[in-house]
């Protein structure tokens, strides 16, 4: 057998040598910085589950629990349409939302996993918008969520639209349209989760004032970054 090699002592560091420390290296910008700001944007389209609907136009609204949901005529429709069209029979809260229809109201994209017509049970819409804070920044996550315990949604209806042109009236284009409808116990829960969701948009500092709407001096609308994609 070969022996092994003797071991050797490490050998003391001559007093009178100074190490030699590298420079720091400069600093370099933080590339998760744009990063998290897009990521900021998106989350806080979604807060409402209005990001769901894949592009076009969202809109949001909210019911009182035991109020009058009977939906009305569609205002997108004429006279005629609208008095041709079966009346939904008004239980359950998908039954408020404007039905499809053959004239270029149809079926729309799918409202992110779930389809584009769907119910959510309050459970499951409370679930799903504390899921769309996940990429926040931790304390304004906690804060949002206090929020949502506070004033739970009792139930929640989504559905997608699509208008395809009519190419024989000179249209060009489709449009395509989401109604998220959120049902809540009381009117003074909508006006808080309201107050708290246009106070969380504006504190962003990132969204663009949106046009008012007359006659509703509370309701806010905030336009995505002008640089955004």
């Amino acid at each position: 057998p070969v022996p092994a090699a003797p071991e050797t002592a490490p050998v003391p560091a001559d007093p009178g040598a100074t190490a030699e420390v590298p420079a720091p290296a400069p600093a370099e910008a933080d590339p998760r910085k744009p990063a998290r700001r897009r990521r900021i944007v998106a989350v806080a389209g979604c807060l409402l589950l209005a990001a769901a609907v894949a592009g076009g136009v969202g809109y949001t609204g909210v019911v009182v629990d035991g109020a009058d949901r009977d939906a009305g005529a569609p205002v997108w429709a004429s006279a005629k349409a609208a008095a041709d069209e079966e009346e939904a029979e008004a239980t359950g809260l998908a039954a408020t939302l404007v039905p499809y229809r053959p004239d270029g109201w149809t079926r729309g994209p799918d409202l992110g996993e779930f389809g584009s017509d769907t119910v959510l049970s309050g459970a499951q819409a409370t679930a799903l918008r504390k899921e769309s804070l996940r990429g926040l920044p931790r304390s304004e996550r906690r804060r949002l969520e206090k929020e949502i315990d506070r004033r739970p949604v009792a139930g929640m209806a989504m559905r997608s639209y699509v208008r395809t042109p009519a190419f024989d009236e000179g249209e060009k284009g489709s449009v395509t349209t989401g109604i998220v409808l959120a049902q809540m116990e009381s009117r003074a829960a909508v006006r808080d989760t309201s107050t708290v969701q246009n106070d969380f948009f504006a504190s962003l500092d990132i969204f663009r004032e949106g046009p008012r709407i007359k006659g509703h001096t509370n309701a806010r609308c905030f336009l995505p970054p002008a640089d955004s994609d």
